[in-house]
């Protein structure tokens, strides 16, 4: 999607080397009026580092039910390196 590949785009531009990636799970509601009630969740995951040439940086962000690795925990690793490299 858009997004993922903007997401890479902004890592590339910054050099960094990673994986992201996707993990499917449930989540069980609790509660008085919908407890024992089962939902799927996609959790999102990249981990990483920067510069690749000269690593300044590795990082590893988890966002739950965050969908695609490319996109929520990439997005936040992207922009924390970035910061990171800008203000070090």
């Amino acid at each position: 999607d858009s997004s993922s590949t903007k997401n890479m785009k902004a890592l590339s531009a910054i050099r960094a080397g990673g994986k992201t990636g996707t993990s499917q799970d449930k989540y069980v509601t609790t509660g008085d009026t919908e407890a024992g009630n089962s939902i799927d969740v996609i959790n999102s995951w990249f981990v990483g580092f920067a510069p690749s040439e000269d690593p300044q940086i590795a990082i590893s962000v988890i966002v739950l039910d965050g969908q695609s690795g490319g996109g929520k925990a990439a997005k936040i690793a992207g922009d924390l390196m970035s910061w990171y490299l800008e203000n070090r």
